[in-house]
Parts: C-alpha cells; sequence; structure tokens
C-alpha cells in the first residue's frame, strides 16, 4: 500500500523527509552495529555478480567470502570532522552503509581506488 504522508496540525501533508547521503574515508566512520543478515545478503550478491560478471565460482576464489571493513547495512557513526552536504560537520552522526568500494581481487577488477569509499545515509537529526 502507498501510504499518504502524515498530516501536519495545519493539515496540509507533511513533505517526505529525505535523508542526507554522504561519501567517507573509512577513518572518518566508526561501525556500530552489524547484522549477520546483511554480510550473507552481501556475499549473496557478490556470488551472482561473479558468476555474471567474470564466470567464475566466487567461493573458489573467496572461500569464507569476502572479508570488508564495511558492508551494505552496517549502522555507522562518524567521528571525523567531515561537512556533508548542508551538514557543517557531520561528527557524532548515525548512519546505514548503502555502499563500499572495495578491491573484489579479481585480476580484471574495474573498482576504482577512492579516498572515500564509504557511503553513508545519515539519519535524520
Amino acid at each position: 500500500l502507498n501510504a499518504a504522508p502524515p498530516l501536519h496540525c495545519s493539515g496540509r501533508r507533511a513533505a517526505p523527509t529525505l535523508r542526507v547521503k554522504g561519501y567517507f574515508a573509512s577513518r572518518d566512520v566508526r561501525l556500530v552495529s552489524r547484522r549477520a543478515e546483511d554480510v550473507a545478503a552481501f556475499q549473496e550478491r557478490e556470488r551472482i555478480r561473479w558468476d555474471v560478471v567474470y564466470d567464475e565460482d566466487y567461493y573458489a576464489f573467496h572461500p569464507k567470502g569476502l572479508s570488508l571493513e564495511f558492508y551494505p547495512g552496517d549502522r555507522v557513526e562518524v567521528v571525523g570532522d567531515v561537512k556533508v552536504k548542508e551538514i557543517e560537520n557531520a561528527r557524532g552522526r548515525n548512519g546505514v552503509v548503502t555502499h563500499y568500494e572495495f578491491d573484489d581481487e579479481y585480476e580484471s577488477c574495474q573498482t576504482c581506488s577512492t579516498a572515500c569509499p564509504v557511503t553513508v545515509e545519515l539519519d535524520e537529526a
């Protein structure tokens, strides 16, 4: 069902709240919590990607799956002094990792190296 946004006291519909997405260096975020099911879902997506993209068995290269610093779904806290869009300093804000750039250790890896590999959707203030 598509629920309508909640009504304000004025009777007008509230605008949907958009979360702010930021890009962080690994040193600027700290892992708060990780769910095993998020890691398992990531490993399954990688298994399928390896089959489709590389025509290879993911678990032949990574018998225990890739061990990463961050996984999509991880809860993190910003620990560095980082400006994110209209937020002057995001230090202390929490959020969810939506993407993590990593080297999958395959010879034809197309993942580029970046200074800010952790994409985080910040919680509302």
